[in-house]
């Protein structure tokens, strides 16, 4: 039991590993680029630099019988229609910064350092569960915690993509296209809050029951 447990642990931590390191991986590799490129306009100086941000579009078609494409099927060589729905598209620096870049970037941060809560909160409470201490108000405290930090994690992802997808409607469209503003909604965390909140409270009303039948008793 214990051994099944651990495994779903392990499965769970993953997740939260995964989309951390995704969002940071990005974020490094877009710091490490853009600062190659000041280091290069920097030495050479008669040499215009166009200060620009690649940044990842969710697109979707406003119609799908109009404004197909033609890609080349490689199995057979044969042209297929099709239509994109995601890419990367480079805006001026400009587009993307001031307020609404401010805020984007603070509720990134934020979110990040609350997704390290989680996982910080995660570890204590498997450690609690493999000592035996499983329906204690420690672990409801524990799972609520967990529950609202994930919540509170995945709002933020929501107005930071949200800010995104308004300031690239702002300064990009494409004939038979239209930003996808419910992509972000798809997330994990959003999920995973919710479960261990309602886990939380399970183990709430069991430790209440127990309370009460020890008071009958």
């Amino acid at each position: 039991m214990k051994r099944k447990f651990n495994l779903l642990s392990i499965i769970v931590f993953v997740v939260l590993i995964i989309n951390f390191i995704g969002g940071c991986f990005y974020a490094g590799l877009g710091f490490y680029e853009g600062f190659n490129e000041g280091i290069k306009a920097s030495h050479n100086q008669g040499t215009p630099f166009k200060s620009e941000s690649p940044v990842m579009v969710q697109l979707l078609p406003s119609s799908l019988v109009k404004h197909p494409e033609y890609v080349t099927n490689t199995v057979d060589g044969k042209p297929v229609k099709a239509q994109m729905t995601q890419g990367v598209v480079w805006l001026d620096k400009d587009v993307m910064g001031g307020i609404p870049g401010f805020i984007s970037t603070f509720c990134a941060i934020i979110s990040t350092v609350l997704t390290l809560l989680v996982m910080w909160h995660f570890i204590r409470f498997i450690k609690n569960i493999n000592r035996q201490e499983i329906f204690t108000w420690k672990n409801v405290n524990l799972l609520e915690t967990m529950g609202g930090l994930l919540i509170a994690a995945s709002a933020l992802n929501l107005i930071y993509s949200w800010i995104q997808c308004y300031t690239i409607s702002q300064a990009f469209a494409v004939e038979g296209r239209i930003i996808d503003w419910l992509s972000p909604l798809c997330s994990s965390n959003i999920i995973l809050g919710v479960l261990a909140c309602i886990i939380g409270e399970v183990f709430a009303m069991g430790l209440r029951l127990r309370e009460d039948q020890e008071l009958t008793i």
